[in-house]
Parts: structure tokens; C-alpha cells; sequence
């Protein structure tokens, strides 16, 4: 049970990164033409990113590389 939580929240986690980044991407592409969603979406993760310090950000990746790697040899 506790498994199966957990690989949901991941999914979840994965798939609100990949919007996230997605809408980044075709904001830099189509521009303000990508649709309000889009542009908001963008608008938000970058005022996020902003607004969070360089060494909170590195911190956090070097933690999930950490927790990754730790996942990877206890499977």
C-alpha cells in the first residue's frame, strides 16, 4: 500500500515537472501566440525560480541525486 502511494506521488511529481517544463519551452518557442495558460504556467515556475536562492537549488538536486542513488542500490 505504502508502495503504491509512493510511486503515485512520484508520478505525480514527474508529470508537474514535465507541464511545468513544457510550458517553458513553448513559451520560448511560440511566444506570446502560445495560448494564457501557457504564458501563465511560464510566467510562474520563472518568478518561482527567481525568487529561490542559487544554494537552496543546488541543495535540493544534490539531495534527489542522493535519494536516487539510494534507491538505486537498495532495489
Amino acid at each position: 500500500m505504502l508502495n503504491n502511494l509512493k510511486k503515485i506521488g512520484w508520478q505525480a511529481i514527474e508529470l508537474g515537472a514535465i507541464v511545468v517544463l513544457l510550458s517553458i519551452v513553448l513559451t520560448a518557442i511560440l511566444g506570446a501566440e502560445g495560448g494564457v495558460v501557457i504564458l501563465a504556467i511560464a510566467k510562474n515556475a520563472m518568478s518561482l525560480l527567481k525568487e529561490i536562492p542559487p544554494g537552496t537549488t543546488i541543495g535540493l538536486v544534490a539531495l534527489l541525486g542522493l535519494f536516487a542513488l539510494y534507491e538505486k542500490r537498495n532495489k
